[in-house]
């Protein structure tokens, strides 16, 4: 992912923070990040919410696209365009409390070093709880 294009696509009423997030993320894995917000308007009245020269020319240069409304590339005419030329990640989050379960516990990485010593270098292991 380093060095590619990256686009954190969404609407103008999806959460500031998660958009925020999905940028820093892709940032620091070295991506190249654009941020492209488009006009709820477009989605209300049913409408191609990316129905704008502006927004295609971002996506199709993309290498890879987060949707973060989930559905704006999926009710765009231009997603096939976008799918033939990035990868797509469409998310469908309402509240940045739900990504809570998916960031991992910043000892766990150490503690599972740890464990895979013991289990490169043990000869053999015994457990004592009853729940196995």
């Amino acid at each position: 992912m380093a060095g590619e294009t990256a686009v954190v696509l969404a609407s103008d009423v999806d959460d500031l923070a998660l958009r925020e997030l999905f940028a820093l993320s892709l940032e620091r894995l070295g991506c190249h990040v654009a941020e492209v917000v488009v006009r709820s308007g477009a989605l209300l009245d049913g409408g191609d919410p990316v129905d704008n020269e502006a927004v295609a020319l971002a996506l199709t240069a993309a290498d890879i696209v987060v949707d973060v409304n989930g559905v704006l590339l999926e009710r765009s005419n231009a997603r096939h365009e976008v799918l033939e030329q990035a990868r797509v990640l469409a998310v469908d989050v309402a509240d940045l409390a739900e990504l809570d379960h998916l960031v991992a516990h910043p000892g766990l990485a150490r503690r599972l070093e740890r464990a895979e010593g013991f289990v490169e270098h043990g000869a053999s292991m015994t457990v004592s709880s009853q729940a196995g």
